[in-house]
């Protein structure tokens, strides 16, 4: 492997290994703004469900209302009933009384099921608000690792950057210019071993004087991609 093989696979190596960490540090705090928005998520649930408690129990209320007005009705019938001068007036009265006690056994049912879904909203809300809390203690705990791993990864990514200026002094400074292009466009993956007689990024196969360059020590780029080319091989 010539020197400048060897110096550019290094060099590579370096911008692989920022990119690593800088994927890494922008990740940790990723994670915690998803993990936030679960927890928040968890609390427009919660306030979603207590909403639909309130109108459960708001509706369960006026059932029960029209069922003591009811009752009150029929209470008053039952008078009526008594005091009916005719047959006539006697099928009337019975008649309006029947109908308010099938008119109360249809609110019973719904006040019945109502108050059922009443006590499920309420353990929903229990549920949730576990998951809730569940989530925000994740968050802390999360948050917790991601700031002292962040420490690690900012100082790992200091020495590269400091290996990486030594590595880049073996680019020619006619090439400086185009190698800088070069790294704002495409990064980590600016320079590509040669395998296989193909450069390793976009698959062209290079020719036998390009190869004869890169065995003994000349820059080139890949006439395809455009990446910096380097043999990573004896």
């Amino acid at each position: 492997m010539s020197e400048t093989g060897s110096a550019l696979r290094r060099l590579h190596q370096i911008l692989t290994a920022m990119h690593r960490i800088r994927s890494e540090i922008d990740r940790g705090p990723r994670l915690v703004r998803v993990k936030k928005k679960l927890a928040t998520e968890k609390a427009a649930q919660i306030d979603e469900l207590k909403g639909k408690l309130t109108d459960a129990r708001k509706f369960a209320d006026q059932k029960q209302l029209q069922l003591r007005s009811n009752e009150d009705k029929i209470l008053a019938l039952k008078g009526k009933l008594n005091e009916a001068s005719s047959n006539r007036e006697f099928d009337a009265v019975k008649s309006q009384m029947e109908a308010d006690q099938m008119a109360n056994s249809v609110l019973e049912d719904e006040i019945l099921e109502t108050l059922e879904r009443v006590d499920l909203l309420g353990e929903s809300i229990s549920r949730v608000e576990g998951e809730k809390q569940e989530a925000e203690e994740e968050v802390k705990k999360f948050e917790a690792e991601v700031k002292a791993k962040q420490g690690d990864l900012e100082s790992e990514l200091a020495q590269l950057a400091l290996e990486l200026t030594e590595a880049e002094k073996i680019i020619p400074d006619k090439l400086r210019v185009d190698y800088r292009r070069l790294i704002e466009t495409h990064g980590a993956t600016s320079l590509a071993p040669v395998e296989n007689k193909a450069c390793t990024t976009c698959s062209t196969m290079v020719s036998p004087q390009i190869a004869i360059d890169l065995n003994v020590g000349k820059f080139v780029f890949c006439r395809s991609c455009g990446r910096l080319l380097y043999n990573p091989e004896s």
